[in-house]
């Protein structure tokens, strides 16, 4: 029986940050960019993880705690 491939987004790293009021735009901690008046990345929470991707603590959490629940 194999196991299911996770295939890990921007939306589950740690480094991903949320800046505005109204409309939400997603921001990368680690990379940055000189096209942005934030000096970080725009990204989409949909891209493929990149290699310097770490996995939300919160998320690694929560995670577990479904896991535990069907247990």
């Amino acid at each position: 029986m194999s196991h299911p491939v996770i295939n890990f987004t921007c939306r589950h790293c740690k480094h991903r940050q949320a800046i505005g009021d109204k409309k939400k735009v997603q921001y990368c901690a680690v990379i940055k960019s000189n096209r942005t008046e934030t000096g970080l990345r725009q990204i989409s929470v949909k891209d493929p993880a990149c290699t310097k991707f770490e996995i939300d603590p919160e998320l690694k959490q929560a995670k577990e705690a479904s896991k535990k629940a069907n247990d």
